[in-house]
């Protein structure tokens, strides 16, 4: 947040990447992202992609123009961020939302998230974390608006969390093998 829009340094995460994220204009943290994804070697598993505030911004971005970038996603999970903007996500799709009621980040695209068959957001409140615009955008915050919706009885957030295991995003069943791989992507001046 602390990088003007019309300066850069080598983090992609900044304020001009926030801007081309809700124009809708490429940005160098998508293509590392992608890069990041084919060095992983995602092939054509499923992909799920989560993200807090502009990562989760990033990963309804990712899911919205996944015909375009060849990358199967197919589930995204965002938490705090404004994902209105967009023209909507491909049929067969899933995301969902978190939308901390106190949270002024999701509203910083002017729109609500719209009502649709692939999208689901829920709004809540929580005390974690303390009071006031950090607190309410902050990790302790959506940690537990994610246990409020594992806990939810309403069926559209239930069906949500149902297809995240259906896909096998949650849940894995014992023996399942999991791995990660850390990548940092950075902004390098060209010669």
């Amino acid at each position: 947040m602390t990088t003007l829009p019309w300066t850069e340094d080598g983090d992609v995460r900044d304020m001009g990447t926030n801007l081309r994220l809700v124009g809708g204009l490429d940005n160098g943290y998508a293509d590392g992202v992608l890069e990041a994804l084919a060095q992983a070697g995602v092939g054509d598993d499923p992909v799920l992609v989560v993200g807090h505030s502009q990562g989760g911004m990033l990963a309804a971005d990712l899911l919205a123009s996944a015909a375009e970038h060849g990358v199967p996603i197919s589930h995204a999970v965002t938490l705090g961020s404004p994902t209105g903007q967009l023209d909507g996500f491909p049929a067969g799709s899933h995301v969902l939302s978190l939308e901390h009621r106190g949270d002024v980040v999701p509203l910083l695209d002017g729109v609500a998230n719209p009502d649709s068959v692939e999208q689901v957001t829920v709004t809540f409140e929580s005390r974690a974390g303390g009071e006031g615009v950090a607190a309410h955008h902050g990790f302790e915050a959506y940690a537990e608006g994610a246990a409020l919706v594992d806990a939810s009885t309403d069926p559209s957030v239930h069906a949500a969390v149902r297809e995240l295991h259906r896909a096998g995003f949650l849940g894995a069943a014992e023996g399942t093998e999991v791995t990660s791989r850390v990548f940092q992507v950075v902004r390098e001046p060209q010669p």
